[in-house]
Parts: structure tokens; sequence; C-alpha cells
């Protein structure tokens, strides 16, 4: 059985064979700890990050994709807070629920125009506009999807670690009464061989881009009355298509969940397809070529006022799957501690 704050129990026969006495589970202070350094920065984290996005969508869609040093920026530092955050969520996945419910609250006002942009943008944004950047795309639902998945996978992680420890360990037993080594073995159980690790990122690959193309899907066609309406003039020549964006927030949600059986496949694919393209490539090939947003040439223009959005999740997932892989090798070493194995450790994304 698993617990929500990731407490394992294990059958007293299992735990016989294997010498394990008590099974390591996250103290009062770990829980407190990891939730109150959550609580501090990942709000915080995520509110910069939904104000960077909207002010490089508005930078893009007037033409000047690389021009919005402040948004870039904002995204780069946030993301390296929620890493901060997940990697702090080792000993206990209170701080990643916490980064979950966090995204809810900060989601519902982006939505709703709770939240306002602050005096540091280098574009000055209306409320329309910020509300029109994060409704068009759903970027907070997508933003939740995220954290929801890594939650999840970081809660089951710390489970089936365990058992797959123990696994191993009473095989490395049963070696060594028959006169074998009782060397553990690397980490290769139920849910992190070869296997696992092809399916996990051929299914992150094969995801990762349906979710792209859905959200180029989403976005506004036509940036016609953005010169004097701004990011407003948007909605008012397009219509608005919630089911692929949708698609997009649950596509990239069930690569974070899968981060359970393997962290290797979600990171790489996210970087690969996701990040480089979106973040570096488009853009720069876009100011290169002169190819911007322009009134009436469609397929530019959803590329170009997807790409923000995509590069903001596509950096956020990797950040937050740092959560599952650091609770797999904490929870290892502490099995491994108690049943006194402290030699052959070898982890495996």
């Amino acid at each position: 059985m698993v617990s929500l704050s990731g407490e394992v129990n294990v059958s007293e026969t299992k735990v016989a064979q294997t010498g394990v006495r008590s099974i390591p589970r996250a103290t009062l202070s770990q829980h407190l700890r990891s939730a109150v350094f959550s609580a501090v920065f990942s709000p915080v984290a995520l509110i910069i990050m939904g104000f960077a996005v909207a002010d490089t969508q508005a930078a893009t869609a007037q033409g000047q994709p690389l021009s919005s040093s402040e948004g870039t920026v904002g995204i780069v530092i946030t993301t390296l807070l929620l890493a901060l955050v997940a990697a702090n969520s080792d000993e206990s996945s209170a701080g990643l629920a916490v980064t979950t419910v966090s995204a809810v609250i900060v989601g519902v006002g982006q939505l709703t125009g709770a939240l306002r942009a602050p005096l540091w943008m280098g574009i000055a944004m209306s409320e329309a506009d910020s509300l029109t950047s994060m409704r068009w795309s759903l970027y907070p639902i997508c933003v939740v999807f995220i954290c929801l998945g890594a939650t999840v996978a970081t809660i089951a992680t710390r489970r089936w670690t365990v058992h797959a420890t123990l696994r191993e360990l009473e095989q490395a037993s049963a070696e060594s009464s028959q006169g074998g080594s009782s060397r553990v073995r690397p980490f290769n159980g139920q849910f992190h061989n070869a296997r696992n690790r092809t399916w996990v990122a051929v299914f992150s690959c094969v995801a990762l881009i349906l979710g792209c193309i859905m959200m180029m899907v989403a976005a506004p066609e036509e940036s016609l009355r953005v010169a004097s309406q701004g990011l407003e003039g948007l909605m008012a020549e397009n219509t608005f298509r919630p089911v692929p964006a949708l698609i997009c927030a649950l596509c990239f949600g069930l690569v974070a969940w899968i981060s359970q059986w393997s962290t290797s496949g979600p990171i790489v694919a996210s970087s690969v397809l996701v990040v480089i393209p979106f973040s570096f490539l488009i853009p720069l090939w876009s100011s290169l070529t002169g190819a911007v947003v322009t009134p009436h040439s469609l397929a530019t223009t959803q590329i170009s006022l997807a790409a923000p959005v995509l590069s903001a999740l596509g950096l956020l997932l990797p950040a937050l799957v740092m959560g599952p892989l650091l609770t797999r090798r904490h929870v290892r070493a502490q099995v491994l501690r108690a049943t006194g194995h402290r030699h052959g450790f070898v982890d495996e994304m």
C-alpha cells in the first residue's frame, strides 16, 4: 500500500526474507520542509512563468519573436526554481503536491484575469491581452496536467522502488545461499528495465509530437487586428478551439505520469522535440528569413504563436520529472542502507 505522502507498507514476509527491520519513511519534518519550500517558491515561479509566456507571445504577435528578453529570461529562471522544488521532493512528495495545488490556484487567477502583469515586462499588456494569451492555449490547464502527472509519478515511484529493490535483495540472497555472489545487481527491476525504457521513450516522442501539433492547431490563424488591438485582436478574428489545447494538455500530462517507469525518455524527448525547436530554431529561423507573424499568413502565425507556449511547457516537463528520478535514487539508497547492502548501488534513469 502507498499513501498520498508516498509512505510504503511492505509485507512482513518480504521484510523478513531481506533482513529489513524497518523501511525508512518520510518524517513529519521532511514533509514540512518539502511542502514549505514548494509553498514559497512554486506560486511565484508559476505566476512569473505565465507572465513571461504572455510577454513572449505579445512580442511574437508583433513580428519580433526574439525581442522579448524579459520573457525568455523569466521562463528560464522559473524553470530552474521549479526544478529545485522537484529536486527537494526526493524525501517527500509533499512538495510536488503543493506545486500542483499552487498550479490550480494560479491557473484560476490567470484564466479569470485576477493576476495582472508586473511592471518589469517589456511590452505593455492590458488585462484583455493577458487573458487572451492564457485562454486560447489553455496554458494554465496544461501546467496543471504536467504538475499532476509528475506528482502521481513521484508517489508511485516511491512505492515501486522499494518493492523492486527488495526483489533484487531476495535474488541476491538466494544466489548467495547457493554459493553465488551476494552483490546487489544493477537496478533492473520490473519497472526499470530496457524494455520499459524503450516503450516510455517511444510513447513520450509520439505524445509530445501529437501535443505540439494540437497546440499549433489551437493557435489563432489571423493576426490582422493585432497592430491596432494587441493580443486581444487575435480572438476577434479567430475561433476559440479548446479541444486541441486540452488534447495537448493531456499528452504532456501523460508523459509526466509515465516518468515513474523511466525518466530518460521524457527528459530527452522533451528537450529534443519541444525545447530546441520551439525555443531556439523556430524563433531564429523566423527572424532570419522574415517569416514572422503577419496578416493572412495562417500557418506561420499558428506555429509562431504556439512556440512560446510549447517552449515553456517543454522546459517545465523535464524540470518536474526530476522528482521521480531523484526519489528513485533516494528511496533505493535508503532501502540498501536499511539492509546493510552499501555496495553494488547502480541506478538507471
